[in-house]
């Protein structure tokens, strides 16, 4: 390894060392080195990718960090995913160097697969085609061209596609050629660039990105990619004048109709091309289900029939080939079924819900036989039909099966004797239109549930479904089989009141059902998010663990989803997100993963380089995108609306929340907050009687408070709490965490001191905590803080690590840097002994406050990066120093010192978020930092809003 590598290596130890532990270089290619690294906060291994100097000069630091940013907003199961990206300061004789982590993958590139197998099987190439352009879709939509899709960017993990490397070719795209030309760079790779892209057109779109696939997937088939030369002047005179090679010529296997997918996707024109990715997937997905199987060696009167086949062959192909140019059938997944409500004919009316709770075990059922996913049809039913199923069409139920991907659906009825009842299934292929099996299976309804027959139906339609050559997995199905009756019973009501948002009738049915069944993981996974929603702590603790306990009865993809809300309960955030996205990787068309992913960026701090709230309303659109039946997304999507003052569409969603027969108290409390917020908080009537009782109350207020979006109404809602004679302590407590620090940062001292010591009166002496809590924050009250700091004493070494965190920020808002050294020495002790991890992370904070206090500020900002909230939800939002304020506040505070203004806005407007109720106070602080780094960056009108936000804290309005 040569000396400028070995300087690399050291630049990288010296500089990242108190996150990553570099290990040696793995890899390098014409843009970067690439590093194996270990990510010593996390715990896990990474990739780290450092550009060539040359390159990074061209692109320029501040053009590659806000593309990366970009690039890690990205969130798709076959995009790889990126972690963090930074620069190194430059060093004599060299420039400064970029670098970005990406995860270490498990696997090959698709580049070294080509060279090991040459020529990769049709089954194999075909479905990594559709994954890419599954990613290249997702992205487009976003408005990222990737511009350098070839086989060394597609990571093969797990028997799966992923794209990495999106940011660095859109950052090369920006720098310009002239840029790029003076360093012997190019955007792009000659063998996969389209005509356009070769010939320096810099505004491309994703048909270029469609043509490079398309490259890709000839090379897959044929070995080689289309256009090859001695120079890339050759080559790319070549894509933009040759026609391709024939595959057919080079692989005569390739069916005829793939060959037509490639050739399209390689037009010279755009135009000429696939418009979409997604439509390239579908093509080829098209074609390659309706190959005809042609045999090897025809032989004697066999060839007559041969004959016959290739003319049917040529008829499909042309068929195929009108369907891509014009008004092409949607394409559809085989392992995509549509489960419709089955009419209960007999039934005492059309609305009783047995058709629906049947449709529900079939589709667990279906849940429980990899790789079949289930699509809840009643989501995607008309109102009329939802109000009765005999409205649904064969031609509606077709239609809406085919506009979901779905190749096949399923309906049926209940036919109900004098002393039995039947329950018969039909499954349908859209692509044939077609019925293509029935089942059924009779019983007496008192021996045997609606729902069990349901089940004995479909177990005899599984085989059709399974891939050929597997068998549906008997255990899981004799598991489910196996659950008591009344058990399964109440878990299917608590499934449809789940997706309609009634929380409290949904935990009493899965409450009801691990009561007769403690096996059925099902329902205690469910439980545990309805418990969530109610704010039942102890009752989310008792049955998250029994679904953690039985989670390899459940589906995969429901086993990493029961894992994740078991990271997400400890406030474990990026664990959490690692199984979750496990999840929706397995099945993209999962709404509670998507719900679930969003809970974690909206409560929690995982790592990640674009707003939390951001990635938040993406998963939560996501979620209500795959299932618009689902409805648990509408009530963070309208309280996101009210915050950022779109009222017109807060009262939408509103509308369709309620429509949905959602949760009275949920509609109540998301009324309130849009009255609030268009009316003021002198036009709400808050103890009207309509239910409402203290925690629904602090919930709005606490809403209408986050990001100071409402003052006046904020602080009306945290005083009709306090007023109201149902308030417990622990929402007592909450109301004046919340009233203080509205007060506060409203410039009201004297009303926020009366609030604590009335609390203090009142039976709270937590609430004199408070006053270091303000005072550390720079709110005020510090005469009082040190009173309180005062009683507290000096005997460090027998406090708790909890009470060292009050003095140890005491002593660093005093700017006393000995006392503070003696309390990070006790707390380094305290920590090291117990292992505990709150001791650990307040000894890292305070470690940081002291570097800081000594002016070391480069190593100060290295700490304060590595420092994030850790903690259980409840303890995030109601805690003193879990959500680590004061830190965040600091590191934004620094990163705006050092001219990095681009993070220090993104770490700052982190006290928007609505659950740490202690960031009110930093608020002011933050939106002052915010407002000068947007102005530092040339954004005016973000740091007059900035500002203006400001002047509204001060003088409250809404």
């Amino acid at each position: 390894m040569g000396s400028a590598v070995m300087d690399h290596v050291d630049r990288l130890r010296a500089a990242l060392s108190a996150r990553y532990e570099i290990d040696r270089e793995i890899g390098r290619g014409g843009m970067a080195r690439v590093y194996r690294g270990h990510d010593r906060q996390h715990g896990r291994d990474v990739a780290i990718k450092v550009l060539r100097p040359e390159l990074a000069a061209a692109l320029g630091a501040e053009r590659f960090l806000r593309e990366i940013r970009i690039e890690a907003g990205l969130q798709h199961p076959h995009i790889l995913p990126l972690y963090d990206s930074g620069r190194l300061p430059a060093e004599a004789g060299e420039g400064e160097l970029l670098y970005y982590v990406m995860p270490l993958v498990d696997g090959e590139t698709l580049r070294d697969r080509i060279r090991r197998e040459k020529q990769l099987p049709l089954a194999d190439a075909v479905r990594i085609t559709v994954e890419v352009a599954d990613a290249l879709g997702y992205a487009h939509a976003h408005g990222i061209v990737h511009r350098d899709i070839k086989p060394a960017n597609i990571l093969l993990s797990g028997g799966h596609a992923v794209v990495a490397d999106f940011g660095i070719a859109c950052a090369m795209a920006l720098a310009g050629e002239e840029a790029l030309t003076t360093s012997g760079l190019a955007i792009g790779t000659p063998e996969y660039m389209s005509p356009e892209q070769g010939s320096g057109e810099r505004e491309v779109d994703g048909r270029s990105d469609i043509y490079a696939l398309g490259c890709t997937l000839f090379e897959m088939l044929a070995g080689d990619p289309p256009f090859t030369g001695r120079t890339v002047q050759n080559v790319m005179a070549r894509h933009r004048h040759d026609p391709p090679p024939s595959l057919r010529v080079v692989r005569p296997a390739v069916p005829p109709g793939v060959e037509a997918v490639v050739e399209r996707a390689l037009a010279k024109v755009p135009a000429d091309r696939f418009s979409t990715a997604a439509e390239l997937a579908a093509a080829l997905e098209t074609v390659t289900s309706s190959a005809p199987q042609i045999p090897a060696r025809p032989a004697g009167r066999g060839q007559w029939r041969v004959g016959i086949a290739l003319a049917t062959a040529a008829v499909t192909v042309a068929a195929g080939t009108w369907w891509l140019m014009a008004g092409r059938p949607p394409s559809t997944d085989a392992n995509k079924v549509v489960v419709y409500p089955l009419v209960d004919r007999g039934g005492p009316g059309p609305a009783t819900g047995a058709g629906e709770e049947v449709a529900i075990m079939i589709g667990s059922a279906l849940e429980h036989t990899e790789p079949l996913k289930w699509i809840d049809g009643w989501t995607w039913l008309e109102p009329r039909q939802r109000a009765d199923v005999r409205e649904l069409s064969a031609r509606s139920a077709r239609t809406t099966s085919l506009a979901q991907g779905a190749r096949y659906y399923i309906d049926g009825s209940i036919v109900r004797g004098s002393d039995s009842a039947t329950v018969i299934l039909r499954l349908h292929d859209n692509v044939g239109d077609s019925l293509v099996g029935q089942a059924s299976a009779s019983g007496r309804p008192e021996a045997v549930p609606l729902a069990r027959l349901g089940l004995r139906a479909v177990t005899e339609l599984l085989p059709v479904l399974v891939q050929p050559g597997r068998q549906p997995d008997a255990a899981a199905l004799d598991a489910l089989a196996s659950r008591a009756p009344a058990a399964i019973a109440n878990w299917l009501q608590g499934e449809r009141e789940y997706r309609r948002s009634r929380f409290g009738p949904a935990l009493d049915y899965y409450r009801r059902a691990v009561e007769e069944d403690t096996l059925l993981a099902f329902a205690a996974l469910r439980g545990a998010e309805a418990a969530w929603w109610m704010g039942h702590e102890g009752q989310v603790d008792t049955l998250a663990r029994l679904a953690l306990a039985h989670a390899s009865s459940l589906p995969p993809k429901y086993a990493e989803l029961a894992y994740g809300l078991g990271h997400y309960l400890d406030g474990a955030a990026d664990s959490a997100l690692a199984h979750i996205q496990a999840s929706i990787r397995s099945d993209s068309a999962l709404s509670v993963g998507w719900m679930m992913l969003g809970e974690v960026y909206y409560h929690l701090f995982p790592a990640s380089e674009r707003p939390l709230a951001s990635l938040a309303a993406e998963a939560f659109e996501a979620a209500r995108r795959v299932d618009p039946g689902f409805t648990p997304p509408l009530y963070h999507l309208t309280e996101l609306a009210l915050r950022r003052g779109d009222l017109v569409h807060a009262r939408q969603l509103l509308a369709e929340f309620r429509r949905a027969g959602a949760e009275v108290t949920r509609i109540d409390q998301l009324r309130l907050m849009a009255d609030c917020a268009e009316h003021g908080s002198s036009g709400v009537e808050w103890m009207r009687g309509t239910g409402r009782n203290s925690a629904d109350l602090l919930q709005a207020a606490k809403s209408l408070s986050a990001g100071g979006a409402y003052p006046r109404c904020a602080i009306a809602g945290f005083r009709a709490v306090l007023s109201t004679d149902s308030v417990t302590p622990n929402l007592r407590w909450g109301a004046v965490m919340g009233l203080q620090a509205m007060l506060l940062i409203g410039g009201q001292a004297r009303g926020a001191e009366a609030v604590l010591d009335s609390a203090v009166a009142g039976g709270i002496p937590a609430a004199n905590a408070l006053f270091v809590v303000d005072a550390v924050a720079g709110a005020g009250l510090d005469d009082r803080a040190d009173s309180v700091v005062r009683r507290l004493g000096r005997n460090y070494a027998g406090m708790e690590s909890q009470l060292l965190w009050f003095l140890g920020a005491w002593a660093a808002h005093q700017g006393d840097a000995d006392r503070l050294d003696s309390i990070v020495r006790v707390l380094d002790e305290a920590a090291a002994k117990s292992g505990d991890r709150n001791a650990h992370l307040i000894a890292q904070a305070m470690t940081a406050r002291l570097v800081l206090l000594r002016g070391d500020t480069a190593r100060a900002t290295d700490l304060l990066q590595g420092l994030r909230p850790a903690a259980p939800f409840t303890a995030l939002t109601w805690g003193f120093w879990e959500a680590l304020g004061g830190e965040r506040l600091a590191l934004a505070e620094l990163l705006h010192a050092q001219g990095r203004n681009a993070e220090a806005l993104r770490v700052a407007e982190e006290f928007d978020r609505p659950d740490p109720v202690t960031y009110l106070l930093y608020l002011p602080a933050s939106l002052r930092i915010r407002a000068g780094a947007a102005r530092e960056l040339g954004d005016e009108a973000s740091a007059r809003r900035y500002e203006r936000r400001l002047e509204q804290l001060a003088a409250p309005t809404g």
